[in-house]
């Protein structure tokens, strides 16, 4: 059963130590500016560590809104961001 559009296939990104990113779907490393512009184009995305396979997606896309933050201050809304933070898991939660 379809719901409109079908759900878009995730890209498949691997971290390295060397803080180099290789898009595993083009066959080619990328910049976090590259990243940034698969992500602001709506590609859902995937990444991981290439020794351990840990799943890194949620610190990349922490680290792209710092790197969008740090060449434009303006990058994103001052609330949004804060709503954003405040809205997500908090360790007392999870420890409780």
């Amino acid at each position: 059963m379809s719901y409109g559009r079908q759900m878009e296939k995730k890209r498949k990104f691997i971290k390295y130590g060397n803080r180099k990113i290789y898009d595993a779907d083009e066959a080619k490393y990328i910049s976090m500016e590259d990243l940034l512009e698969v992500v602001r184009e709506g590609h859902p995305i995937e990444v991981s560590d290439d020794v351990t396979g840990e799943d890194f997606t949620v610190f990349t896309l922490a680290r792209l809104v710092y790197e969008a933050c740090r060449q434009n201050k303006q990058a994103f809304d001052r609330k949004d961001l804060q709503r954003l933070i405040s809205k997500g898991k908090s360790s007392k939660a999870e420890a409780a």
